[in-house]
């Protein structure tokens, strides 16, 4: 995944920035299989980030591709050898 500093400097109407690595874990583990559905996350990530920044006004591009080397049926240790 990749985005732009639209995506990560996004303000709610308290003026925190979003919290794209905390929201990210949060959707991976509440929704199985999205780890995997690269165009399912980005919708997510969108949908979140609207709700987060409803009047954003800045450019926000975010990229999601599928990791050539995941399998969900691969064990942990197992992704971390083909990774490393």
């Amino acid at each position: 995944m990749a985005c732009t500093d639209g995506v990560t400097e996004a303000r709610d109407s308290h003026g925190d920035f979003y919290p794209l690595a905390r929201h990210i874990d949060k959707a991976l583990t509440r929704t199985p299989g999205l780890h995997s559905n690269p165009a399912q996350l980005a919708a997510f990530l969108e949908h979140d980030l609207h709700t987060w920044a409803p009047g954003l006004h800045d450019a926000a591009t975010l990229l999601t591709v599928p990791h050539p080397c995941y399998s969900p049926t691969r064990g942990a240790a197992d992704r971390h050898r083909v990774l490393s």
